[in-house]
């Protein structure tokens, strides 16, 4: 997973963004990405993301709850 560490990193912070946005402060955002999600197998967001389809998925969550839908 070495070389694959930056990534990870870009993916969290494009993650806890979108998520700040979303929820309107860091530590709604936190908890969100702290507890297991349904939509992603009961994965935590954080721990879905790290990889590229993953953190792709979480920012679609992400996206369709900026958009209005409710998970």
């Amino acid at each position: 997973m070495g070389c694959q560490m930056p990534k990870v990193i870009n993916y969290y912070q494009e993650i806890l963004a979108a998520a700040d946005d979303v929820f309107g402060s860091r530590v709604a955002a936190r908890v969100w990405l702290s507890k297991p999600n349904p939509l992603l197998g009961e994965d935590t967001p954080f721990d879905h993301a790290v990889t590229s389809n993953g953190a792709h998925m979480v920012l679609g969550i992400l996206k369709n709850m900026k958009d209005g839908f409710s998970y």
